[in-house]
């Protein structure tokens, strides 16, 4: 091949590596057309799957910003509370006899209500009742032995279920217990629900179903 021949030919050469370099630098996505449908189905699952966890973590943060059922009830009911000595489950224990020669006698603390139940030592429900902060409320009873159990508490419920299946319940409270004493007759048990230096009573803790 003569010079000529061959400067032509890597003219040639030179010209087409060229245009090839050009083409490439001005159609970048030259390489991916060529799975031209593979790229717009993973595009499209990427992009789908970006949306998808957009959406979810959406959803998620909704459900954590939506308030639980007990916040709503604790902003409807907040300070709610009964009159003192009603029998909020009386359907279910009757209503307060005021018979009998003994007497429990329960003052309720300063900063609570508390909701009292009398069993008796078959741990049957005999008597119950709401005592407001600060208040006081008898019990008559019969000689007998009993125990005493107090569940302290605020923001009354009307719609929250009790563990007796009835309704209205303390959305905050705590439960505790003295132990099964005799009580005879004409004889008064004082309870005085408050801290004190030297105090005569310390309640066991109790949970709540233990009370009905």
């Amino acid at each position: 091949m003569t010079n000529k021949k061959r400067k032509i030919v890597a003219i040639i050469l030179f010209l087409i590596f060229s245009g090839l370099l050009i083409y490439n630098l001005l159609n970048p996505y030259q390489k991916q057309s060529g799975h031209k449908d593979d790229s717009k189905i993973s595009t499209s699952y990427d992009s789908g799957n970006s949306y998808s966890q957009t959406s979810t973590l959406s959803e998620d943060v909704m459900a954590e910003e939506q308030p639980s059922q007990e916040d709503l009830w604790r902003e409807k009911y907040r300070g709610n509370s009964l009159q003192n000595g009603a029998q909020p489950y009386r359907a279910l224990y009757g209503k307060n006899k005021q018979s009998g020669a003994s007497e429990i006698i329960v003052t309720a603390p300063k900063d609570q209500d508390v909701l009292v139940m009398v069993k008796n030592n078959k741990g049957k429900v005999m008597r119950h009742a709401y005592i407001k902060s600060r208040k006081t409320y008898t019990f008559h009873i019969s000689a007998g032995y009993y125990q005493v159990f107090f569940i302290c508490g605020s923001d009354w419920c009307p719609e929250k279920e009790a563990p007796n299946g009835q309704m209205g319940f303390f959305l905050s409270s705590s439960t505790s217990k003295d132990e099964v004493l005799y009580i005879d007759n004409y004889q008064t048990l004082t309870y005085t629900l408050q801290s004190m230096t030297n105090g005569n009573f310390m309640p066991t803790y109790a949970s709540s179903d233990d009370a009905f």
